[in-house]
């Protein structure tokens, strides 16, 4: 078991870095884990945000558990599909309109619903997106103070380490989890703070550079992507429309843009397998025309990356396009770790889907209309996936079309 003063210290990493939760403020706490493998430290963590959110004044912890064999029940075994609590959906969305907080505590194992029927799948996020897409966009616009953590169950401890028993794995993963997020520093908020500084100077060189594309080379990878007028690179740490300041990602080691939705062409090919919704692809290439997916392979799941390309018409579109060095604290530990969270800290990525409305100057307060007709894309999905690599050269392309190195060997060339 780990040690309980790490709990401590990773608990006030995620309500004072993360969420930097606000006397007086709500806080909606969502614990997705997989409760028959979660060990007692897992949910112990969960009990310690809790302590610490009050201690740091919180009105009320509203905590939600999210349970993946439940879920899974739902999918193998119902009759139908198209239901949904409409009631709790609106008023979380009442909750954050008020200005309350999220966490969200994920700890889930990526093989748990690998044998749903991907149309069950499919029917049930296309109902429950109607509900819950309005949340989405709502912390999407940095309308609320948020913060995306990991917990370690069983499931996902034994697929990161297989050669292992299963108490050691997840020993192994709570060590890795506390090094990630610099837990283990004498000072874990301090060493939040330079962090976050350090991206922050990265964050205002790629904005002021202004460039109006990227240019990735890599094995398998010959892809421009095109970036709008006025695109803003975040990362670190975010604010809300109103100052609150937060980190959204507990690790991060990202800046991040926005495409434009219209303007990515060319061949991406993932670098590492990507884990989500109890599913897991490997080998995915992607082609783009005009913006557009017109192309997918894998050598595994293929109809689950169709699934997910197939989730609404923009999600075969990109949303997100953000820079990793390949010597981060993550790619360190030279593992995979089947969770977005981590294997996305690791490496160069993209994703489709919806885009951040703040990476976009005056974007917060754009309708959707105007945010897609300015290169924006509006979707009920949000999947990033790795393509970088110590391999993978990036260029930023100005306005005439000269070129300039921004990462070489998958380290930053203007540091």
């Amino acid at each position: 078991m780990p040690d309980i003063q790490l709990l401590e210290k990773y608990a006030q990493v995620l309500i004072h870095t993360g969420v930097n939760l606000q006397r007086g403020q709500r806080l909606i706490l969502t614990a997705s884990l997989t409760l028959d493998e979660a060990p007692p430290e897992s949910i112990m963590l969960v009990q310690k945000c809790v302590e610490e959110a009050y201690k740091a004044g919180a009105k009320f912890v509203y905590v939600r558990w999210y349970d993946q064999r439940i879920n899974a029940l739902r999918l193998r075994h119902a009759e139908t599909l198209e239901d949904w609590p409409a009631w709790e959906s609106s008023g979380i969305l009442e909750w954050y309109n008020e200005g309350a907080a999220r966490l969200a505590i994920g700890g889930e194992n990526p093989d748990a619903l690998a044998d749903i029927a991907p149309e069950r799948f499919q029917q049930a996020q296309k109902y429950s997106s109607q509900f819950t897409q309005p949340i989405m966009q709502k912390i999407m616009s940095d309308s609320v103070n948020w913060c995306v953590a990991r917990v370690p169950v069983t499931g996902w401890a034994q697929r990161v380490y297989p050669d292992v028993s299963s108490a050691e794995a997840v020993e192994k993963l709570w060590a890795a989890i506390f090094q990630m997020c610099r837990v283990t520093e004498s000072d874990p908020l301090a060493a939040w703070r330079q962090h976050v500084e350090t991206l922050r100077l990265r964050r205002e060189y790629m904005t002021a550079k202004q460039y109006s594309a990227l240019h990735y080379t890599a094995p398998g990878t010959d892809l421009t992507v095109g970036l709008p007028r006025g695109h803003v690179w975040l990362g670190g740490l975010d604010q809300t429309q109103d100052g609150r300041t937060f980190t959204a990602n507990v690790p991060t080691e990202e800046i991040f843009s926005m495409p434009h939705r219209e303007r990515v062409n060319g061949v991406v090919s993932f670098s590492m397998p990507l884990a989500e919704q109890g599913s897991v692809v490997e080998g995915v290439t992607l082609r783009f025309e005009a913006g557009r997916v017109i192309e997918a392979t894998a050598t595994r799941g293929k109809e689950t990356m169709e699934r997910w390309l197939d989730q609404d018409e923009a999600a075969r579109y990109l949303g997100e396009v953000a820079l990793v060095p390949n010597s981060s604290p993550v790619s360190r530990t030279q593992t995979l770790y089947y969770d977005g969270l981590y294997d996305e800290n690791a490496a160069n990525h993209l994703a489709i889907g919806s885009a951040y409305k703040n990476t976009l100057t005056g974007g917060a307060d754009m309708s959707d209309a105007d945010f897609m007709a300015a290169g924006g894309n509006i979707s009920t999905q949000h999947l990033d996936f790795m393509i970088g690599s110590g391999q993978m050269d990036v260029d930023g392309i100005r306005e005439d079309g000269s070129a300039e190195a921004v990462m070489r060997a998958g380290e930053w060339a203007f540091e």
